[in-house]
């Protein structure tokens, strides 16, 4: 590499005309596009009158999903397995389906 190639091994640029990869520009634009578009409120493209209908279908699915993690919650409060249990069972049962996978013969053991 000659002295004019610079630090970079590009053909004699300077520091200051460096400049970001394509695929790097590219993804910021996409990233850009994106985050523009998803940020038009949508009165302004004519939807006011879904507004309160969608609003009302986003209050039922926080609802549900709360009591979702609620049920969840209870239920493993509810379980008399200790953690370590749980892991060994979990253990137990991908070791299983790994079984199932490799048609009944034993998983591989660690490297």
């Amino acid at each position: 590499m000659s002295d004019q190639e610079g630090a970079l091994g590009g053909s004699g640029a300077n520091d200051d005309e460096l400049s970001l990869p394509k695929a790097t520009v590219n993804k910021q634009a996409e990233i850009s596009r994106a985050e523009s578009i998803a940020n038009i409120p949508p009165k302004t493209l004519g939807f006011e009158k879904y507004i309160p209908e969608l609003e009302e279908v986003l209050k039922d699915h926080k609802q549900i999903v709360k009591s979702d993690r609620d049920r969840k919650a209870a239920k493993m409060a509810d379980n008399d397995m200790t953690e370590e249990e749980l892991v060994a069972m979990q253990q137990s049962l991908f070791a299983q389906s790994v079984a199932r996978l490799n048609n009944g013969e034993p998983a591989p053991g660690p490297p």
